[in-house]
């Protein structure tokens, strides 16, 4: 995987926890919304107190899980950063770099060598006679 589709799945990953935790606001405004419905018909004299109590122990219940479940999507949003502009265009001018390095010219053990300090994916195509490397700094054949 590439800079750019790391970048691009780092961004799909944040709109998909940002909407989780949307959710999840949503869910504690309906909550909210029926424990005051619940209220409302308690102070009319249409509810019995006990009713008020069942429920509000069911919203506090469900905010209680929503807590953790809270923390747990705001942690994972923290660990979904993308690859600013700049950073990618590192990333690429690192991967010009690295590329040379693996040109032709250069002995076999050098290119693996490199290819395990930079923990790059590496397949051999016997039939080709060509290495395919892969990773951050994308797919290449050599």
């Amino acid at each position: 995987m590439g800079a750019a589709d790391q970048r691009h799945e780092a961004e799909r990953a944040r709109r998909l926890l940002e909407g989780s935790l949307a959710g999840l606001e949503a869910a504690a405004q309906k909550d909210q919304a029926g424990l005051a419905r619940v209220l409302d018909l308690y102070r009319d004299g249409h509810a019995p107190k006990s009713k008020y109590m069942d429920e509000k122990a069911r919203v506090d219940g469900r905010a209680a899980k929503r807590v953790a479940e809270r923390a747990d999507l705001e942690a994972r949003l923290a660990e979904q950063t993308p690859l600013s502009a700049d950073d990618e265009a590192y990333v690429l001018a690192f991967a010009a770099e690295i590329s040379g390095r693996l040109q032709a010219a250069v002995p076999f053990e050098e290119k693996v060598k490199l290819l395990d300090i930079l923990r790059v994916a590496r397949i051999y195509d016997d039939r080709t006679g060509e290495f395919v490397v892969s990773g951050l700094i994308g797919r290449h054949s050599l």
